[in-house]
This record gives structure tokens, C-alpha cells and sequence, in this order.
């Protein structure tokens, strides 16, 4: 504001000599007053259109922020927009009528506008049949249902939850393995669901990572000791990689109701995870397999929330473990051996979580 006065107080000066030069002729004088005023005008206008840009970076960078603070969780999804965007249609599509209860104060039950806007569920003064309210978790907005009419809408609402569940688990591939995306894109060009996608996507990263693991592994298992220590670190990084994608394929199934399948892949999971453990310690003689750190391959602590939340046991565990299991890296170890190591991070998971 003060630099803006400036200039105008120029100008208004070097107006006035250029008409006290003219009244007196002086052509110095006019001339000088001539540039002047000319150069402060240029200046003036200058700042004139750069404040006129400014404003208008302003504004935008208002509007960006304004968008942004009213951003659903549909912007979130990316891998499966389509997916979600089919779900909103197919939403609005069968609960418009609940939508518009809430728009007009209705009831859902017996259709009577009520006196007071409904922020949580009640009963209907009217009827005595209870008002649920819900909120549209992608856009925010509320719908009143009845009760028998809510049941219909949890199932539905289960959809988008399990759309967003396989979109994040394909986020977190993607940030992590991002050259093996073009797979994910392949199995998706010719799915019609995206849980058609992601258990083999997923199982497709791990049997990568393990077929890179076991060809690195096959180049220095004829190493001297002390090259093989120096060469491992890669190879078992690759292996426990590659294994963390069979505890999400467990996850996965259990997700969807498959029980069973889950089962059967926890289990294939820890027994890699002891198998990886000992390859740590032969492949580097001066690392010691302690059941703490066989308790970071084995994750006891998914293994029993499974078991506890499916009504498995620990001896349904053991049954499915020592049957199944077969030897990926060593032939030095038998199941029993590797069950043992199990049981030893359970009981010490178990012993931390009592001191917690």
C-alpha cells in the first residue's frame, strides 16, 4: 500500500514540473518531467497487472484448498474407481427413496414428516417403529431407513468396504513393487470384480519374489562362509518379502469366509518362516537363530488372532502344519523340528503379551 502511494505521489510531482516546465519553457526541464511521468506510469500499471496475477493465484490456490478440504474417499480409490463408481450408482439406485426421507424429515415407516430433524436413530413419534440413520461413507450424505430396510443397506454398504479393503492392499503393492504392476493391470483388463484380481495378483508377487530369492540363494550356496554371510542379506530379504505376500494371501482368504484355505496357508507361511530363519543361520554363521528373531518370520501373533476369531485350535494348527508342509529351501530340517520352533514364538508371544 505505502510502495502504491509512492508512485502516485511521482506522478503527481513529475506532473507538475512538466507543466511548470512548459509555463516557463524550460525543455530541460520538460524534458526530465516528460520521462518521469512516463517511467512512473509504465512502473504503476506494471504493478497494477502483477497484483491482478497475484489475485489470481490467490483465488486459485483458494478454490484448490476448498476443493481439497471437501474431498471424499472416493478421490482415495484409484485402482478400482470404476468399481466404486458403479457401487454409488447402484446405491443411489436402490436407496433413493431413504435418501429423500432424509432431505424431507420423513419417516421410512409410515411416511409422516416429523417436527425435528433426526440426527440420530429413534423411534417414530408417530408409528413407534424405529428410524435408523445412516451416512453415505464416500459422499457424506444421510439416508433414514427402516429396520428391515437397514439389513439391505449394511449388505450393500459391505461392498464398499470391500472394495476399498483390496484397493489399499494394491496401493501398498504398488509402492513396494512397482515393477510387477503391469500384472496386477493384466489380470484386471479381463476381471468383472476386483476380488478376481487381487488373491492372484498377490500370489503372483510372492511366486516372483521367491523364484528371484531361490535363483540368488543358488548362486552362493557354494560360497565360502564368508562370502556366502556377505552374500545372504539379499537373498533372505527376498524370501521374507516373498513370504510376507502367503500371510497376506491367508489374510485375504480369511476375509472372504474361506476358513479353511486360510488355514492351510498360515500354516505354509510359518513353516517358511522357520525354514527362512535357519537359512539365515547357516548362510551367516555368525547370526544366531533365537526364538525372537524366528518370531518376526513366524508372526505368531496373526497366527492365534486367526485361530481365536475362526474357532481353529492350536492342534487343528499342528494337524494341518505337519501334514502339508514341504521342504522350498532345506532338507535339514523335518516338520516336527519346525513345529517345535513354533511353538517356541507362540509361547514367548504369549509370555510378552501377559507382561504388557
Amino acid at each position: 500500500m505505502k510502495n502504491k502511494k509512492t508512485i502516485d505521489y511521482l506522478i503527481i510531482a513529475s506532473s507538475i514540473l512538466l507543466i511548470f516546465g512548459i509555463l516557463n519553457n524550460n525543455k530541460s526541464l520538460n524534458l526530465f518531467s516528460f520521462l518521469a511521468l512516463i517511467i512512473f506510469l509504465i512502473i504503476k500499471n506494471m504493478k497494477k497487472n502483477i497484483n491482478i496475477h497475484l489475485n489470481r493465484i490467490s483465488n486459485i490456490n483458494k478454490n484448490i484448498h476448498k476443493t481439497n478440504s471437501k474431498r471424499t474417499s472416493l478421490d482415495k480409490v484409484q485402482f478400482f474407481k470404476e468399481y466404486m463408481d458403479s457401487w454409488l450408482q447402484e446405491d443411489y439406485n436402490i436407496f433413493s427413496n431413504e435418501y429423500s426421507y432424509f432431505d424431507n424429515n420423513c419417516c421410512p415407516n409410515c411416511g409422516c414428516v416429523l417436527d425435528n430433524k433426526i440426527l440420530s436413530s429413534k423411534k417414530c413419534p408417530e408409528c413407534k417403529e424405529k428410524i435408523v440413520l445412516r451416512t453415505n461413507k464416500i459422499t457424506s450424505k444421510k439416508l433414514l431407513l427402516s429396520e428391515k430396510r437397514t439389513l439391505e443397506y449394511d449388505k450393500h454398504d459391505g461392498k464398499r468396504s470391500e472394495i476399498i479393503y483390496f484397493e489399499n492392499i494394491i496401493a501398498k503393492r504398488q509402492y513396494v513393487y512397482n515393477s510387477y504392476m503391469s500384472k496386477f493391470y493384466e489380470l484386471k483388463s479381463t476381471a468383472s470384480d476386483p476380488r478376481n484380481v487381487v488373491y492372484p495378483f498377490v500370489n503372483y508377487v510372492g511366486s516372483q519374489l521367491d523364484s528371484d530369492a531361490y535363483k540368488k540363494y543358488m548362486k552362493i550356496i557354494n560360497l565360502s562362509e564368508q562370502d556366502m554371510a556377505l552374500e545372504s542379506f539379499e537373498v533372505i530379504r527376498q524370501f521374507n518379502l516373498a513370504n510376507m505376500q502367503y500371510f497376506l494371501l491367508a489374510e485375504i482368504a480369511d476375509y472372504k469366509g474361506h476358513k479353511d484355505i486360510a488355514l492351510d496357508i498360515y500354516a505354509t507361511a510359518a513353516y517358511r518362516g522357520v525354514q527362512i530363519s535357519i537359512l539365515d543361520g547357516i548362510a551367516n554363521p555368525y547370526h544366531e537363530n533365537k526364538t525372537i528373531d524366528i518370531m518376526g518370520n513366524v508372526f505368531p501373533g496373526m497366527i492365534l488372532k486367526f485361530l481365536n476369531k475362526s474357532g481353529y485350535s492350536l492342534e487343528d494348527f499342528k494337524r494341518n502344519f505337519l501334514q502339508n508342509r514341504h521342504p522350498f529351501i532345506l532338507k535339514q530340517i523335518s516338520n516336527e523340528e519346525s513345529w517345535d520352533y513354533v511353538c517356541d514364538t507362540i509361547k514367548l508371544y504369549k509370555d510378552m503379551e501377559a507382561k504388557r
